[in-house]
């Protein structure tokens, strides 16, 4: 919109910040520290996080974005990344892994051979092939067979860096991020 609004009144030169990223939800929805299922707060925080920073990256050069920064590192209302005590809350292992494997990355496209309710973005990372992928219906999409994935991964992460399982070309997508390298 902002972009938009720009080239309507003839500016030029500019470039855009998002210096607001975050995620709101209830001090009474936090649940202790223990890992989540797919439907905690702390998941959902987690995937926004990973989902805002890989659109932001793959518009960057369209839109001249160049800055996606997180609301604060203490957040307000659970937005946060960090606890005051300065220990880590489970999104700022999501930060981290992200910025492990996207920050010096370069955005190649979208890949949408897998239909309207996958998102996943392909990206060069380390001289590797990087998908990050995610559900956009909450459904799980099972890919397989000749809608499969086209070869073998080296390696398959959860959006937090967890090594997950490789099962040849069948991968099923859920509404948690996940990074595949080829």
């Amino acid at each position: 919109y902002i972009s938009d609004l720009l080239t309507i009144y003839g500016v030029t030169g500019k470039y855009l910040m998002n210096t607001e990223s975050a995620i709101l939800f209830s001090p009474d929805d936090d649940y202790g520290g223990v890992y989540p299922d797919e439907n905690d707060p702390k998941n959902t925080k987690s995937s926004y996080l990973v989902q805002a920073y890989v659109k932001a990256l793959s518009v960057q050069k369209e839109y001249n974005l160049r800055a996606n920064i997180w609301f604060h590192v203490f957040g307000w209302r659970n937005s946060g990344l960090l606890n005051p005590d300065l220990s880590p809350l489970l999104a700022y292992e999501a930060y981290k892994f992200a910025y492990e494997k996207l920050a010096f990355s370069a955005y190649m496209g979208d890949i949408t051979e897998y239909g309207p309710n996958v998102k996943a973005y392909k990206f060069q990372h380390d001289g590797k092939e990087l998908w990050v992928i995610w559900s956009l219906d909450g459904a799980d999409h099972v890919l397989e067979g000749t809608n499969g994935l086209p070869q073998t991964p080296s390696e398959i992460w959860d959006m937090y860096g967890n090594p997950q399982t490789i099962t040849g070309t069948s991968f099923t997508v859920t509404l948690l991020p996940h990074y595949i390298e080829y």
